[in-house]
């Protein structure tokens, strides 16, 4: 008998009565489950009780041709990327970052100059205008950089930060690469701003002046924490458009996945510090009032610290733990590993070995998260690799030992035959024949060996 008949058969049997076209008895008393015995429950929810549903491992590896690059390939192109600009020279990196905060002026100066020429009735009316066409002309930056070159900040914490998750790099060369690629932003872009924004007038009308001003005052305006905090979410957005624009294939994708979450953090108002390095210096240069060290500590250094931990820890923990997961819980242990280039850092274990630290962090997450049979079956991999790792080694040390060996082989016949060059040369120049006798030794295949004429024959 089946769950479901055997829950029935202990159900209640009486026959339905009716009284004025209503039923008051009989099967009326199973409207409600108080009145089924306990028995009935359980068997019921016995009954209801899913098997597994046995899937095909050919259908559940089945995946339909993407038009995007895979997950694993995005990934190992950050680290790629980042591991380039681990080693860019100081010269190019300079240049990059210069050219970068260039590019930055010139599409925020395409940007401004439309915001500032809408009248203040449709202001009044859709006050958020302004925003929206910031938004549609400022991302044209980032455009700039990815196609044409350059070294962006904002950029450059997620790559850096993938490699420090990944043990690509060590963080002397990712502090290095942030700060340096900072400052010359920040030349950059104070640099366009004197030569392309204030030196050509293009905001000398008193709309547009006026609208610089505001901006720039603005954000010399906003408090430390206000900053810190719209900088996390302004990175969040712009690192995702780079990892959108590297998923995508051709170029007509890149421009509109890297242009669209820049238009989110621009209309909402998020704080970007490269961003600002424009706007507030391009306001002070057409008179606004601003305490410029002020700004730097309450706007410029908050929301540079923000656009770390928004496009750095999250954005590349995200693309990490994302990307190097798979179904099962744990590390995709089939992923091909880049090769590690040497470090100009390697020797420095304080610092060469935070990498490493945070990768094994990683790990022991993952493993925590995972399933009893998934950590059984990783462990049991572990245990392997350990095993196959010992016997390498052990090989190793083998091989160095039979070099040396061959090598304490080689020194002692080069001394051999050393010592009987030498010896022949004296024998050759000494006077007694019976010490010139003496060489014949080593031509034993002379029949003449035996005669000091013989032996003499043999050294002429």
């Amino acid at each position: 008998m089946t769950p479901i008949k055997e829950a029935f058969a202990f159900a209640p049997k009486t026959q339905p009565q009716w009284t004025n076209g209503q039923q008051t008895t009989g099967t009326s008393s199973l409207r409600s489950f108080s009145d089924v015995p306990r028995r009935s429950l359980s068997l019921l929810r016995r009954a209801s009780v899913q098997k597994p549903i046995d899937v095909p491992e050919a259908l559940m590896k089945y995946e339909i041709p993407s038009a995007i690059n895979e997950k694993q390939h995005v990934e190992h192109q950050m680290e790629k990327l980042c591991l380039k600009k681990a080693e860019l020279t100081f010269a190019r990196l300079c240049f990059l970052g210069l050219l970068s905060g260039v590019w930055m002026v010139l599409s925020a100066c395409c940007a401004m100059t439309v915001a500032a020429g809408i009248s203040k009735e449709i202001i009044a009316e859709f006050p958020k205008l302004p925003n929206l066409m910031l938004a549609f002309f400022g991302p044209v930056a980032m455009h700039f950089i990815v196609v044409f070159g350059g070294e962006f900040f904002s950029g450059n914490c997620m790559y850096f930060c993938v490699g420090i998750f990944k043990g690509r790099v060590t963080v002397q060369q990712m502090a290095f690469n942030l700060w340096w690629v900072f400052i010359w932003n920040a030349l950059g872009c104070i640099l366009a701003c004197y030569v392309c924004g204030y030196l050509t007038g293009i905001f000398e009308a008193p709309d547009q002046r006026a609208f610089v001003i505001a901006a720039a005052e603005g954000k010399a305006k906003l408090s430390f924490m206000t900053s810190f905090l719209r900088g996390i979410p302004a990175n969040i957005l712009i690192c995702t458009s780079i990892q959108m624009g590297i998923s995508a294939r051709d170029m007509a994708g890149k421009i509109l996945v890297l242009h669209m979450p820049l238009t989110v953090y621009t209309v909402a108002g998020f704080e970007h510090s490269i961003t600002n390095l424009v706007v507030v210096p391009m306001g002070v240069m057409y008179g606004a009032d601003v305490n410029v060290a002020s700004w730097i500590w309450n706007n410029l250094i908050p929301s540079a610290i923000g656009n770390f931990v928004g496009g750095g820890i999250i954005i590349g923990g995200f693309v990490t733990l994302l990307y190097s997961w798979d179904e099962s819980g744990h590390g995709n242990l089939n992923m091909p590993t880049p090769i590690r280039r040497q470090s100009i850092y390697a020797g420095n274990t304080a610092w060469g070995g935070f990498g490493t630290g945070l990768a094994k962090v990683r790990g022991n997450l993952i493993r925590a998260l995972a399933s009893p049979e998934t950590r059984e079956e990783l462990d049991k991999r572990m245990n392997e690799l350990k095993d196959a790792q010992e016997e390498l080694y052990a090989a190793k040390a083998r091989l160095e030992e039979t070099k040396k060996q061959d090598v304490n082989v080689k020194v002692a016949m080069a001394a051999v035959m050393a010592y009987e060059r030498e010896s022949s040369l004296r024998n050759m120049d000494s006077p007694f024949p019976s010490a010139r006798g003496g060489l014949t030794r080593r031509f034993p295949d002379r029949e003449d060996a035996g005669s000091t004429e013989g032996s003499s024959r043999a050294i002429c």
